[in-house]
């Protein structure tokens, strides 16, 4: 079983000994003063072992650095390439002069340079983009204004920093808080006992941003410029990130399905002004 299989299969149950067990989101975030000596408010969001296993295990798989030695890697790049044009085919739907410049990669002849951000786990994302959202995304493609891959894949990378998805020895929490406002403790236990209950959660979070941000970039009237913007479609990232951190806030065991909280966010924001938002 390759690397990519193994990750993608593997199911974290918790098992009865853990379930009374507890550590501390300083695993994942670290502590401040303040919460250091507010002890009972800190541990209100304790994870159990199970939901930090399962973080660390997401945090791994979307770590997975491209190597274009790895037989592995090319088949799933392979496999993209070849989903994309049946789907294409399908909806009857030209390509540019290739499948790579259609979807929006920077590279028109090999897209590996795109992946730098999010490695292995950036194909991933396309390919369920492409096999659950085609008819959302399909008005993004031939477009220079809103490069389809090249924004997801920046979303995706964005949203690793947010909720602390990225190795903390390539980059410390003050370069993350100069792309992003970080995601709180409260947050991140939101987030684990959501990921340990649904493993493909992440996959469609990032998928919904996706569809946010090419919305909101096309209501903006961004559509009539000629190339992407990065200083204007960052800011809508970032305010899609505020809309994950509401909904994360929002969220209980008892509350309804994250994905009706993150959509009620979203619509409530789809009318913001931008020049209002913090522009990190």
């Amino acid at each position: 079983m390759n690397e990519i299989e193994q990750f993608s299969t593997e199911r974290l149950i918790p098992k009865d000994s853990e379930k009374d067990n507890r550590i501390s989101p300083n695993q994942i975030i670290q502590k401040t003063c303040c919460e250091s000596i507010c002890c009972c408010f800190y541990s209100q969001n304790n994870i159990t072992i199970s939901e930090y296993n399962s973080f660390v295990l997401l945090k791994k798989f979307t770590s997975i650095p491209y190597d274009d030695k790895n037989e592995s890697h090319n088949k799933l790049l392979e496999t993209l390439r070849e989903n994309s044009e049946r789907l294409f085919n399908e909806n009857k739907l030209n390509i540019d002069k290739n499948i790579w410049r259609t979807l929006g990669f920077q590279n028109d002849e090999n897209p590996i340079s795109d992946f730098r951000g999010s490695g292995v786990y950036s194909i991933i994302l396309i390919n369920y983009l492409l096999n659950n959202y085609f008819d959302q995304i399909k008005d993004s493609f031939h477009q220079d204004f809103f490069s389809f891959a090249v924004v997801s894949i920046r979303i995706l990378y964005l949203l690793r920093l947010f909720l602390f998805l990225v190795d903390s020895m390539n980059i410390s929490i003050e370069q993350i808080s100069n792309k992003v406002n970080p995601c709180t403790r409260k947050q991140i236990k939101s987030f684990c006992t959501i990921l340990l209950k649904d493993d493909e959660i992440f996959l469609e979070i990032v998928a919904k941003m996706v569809i946010f941000v090419k919305q909101k970039y096309i209501k903006d009237k961004n559509s009539a410029k000629k190339e992407l913007n990065l200083l204007i479609i960052d800011p809508i990232i970032n305010l899609s990130l505020t809309c994950i951190g509401d909904a994360l806030n929002n969220y209980s065991s008892q509350s309804k399905d994250i994905m009706n909280l993150l959509n009620n966010e979203f619509a409530k924001q789809m009318n913001s002004n931008l020049n209002k938002q913090k522009i990190i």
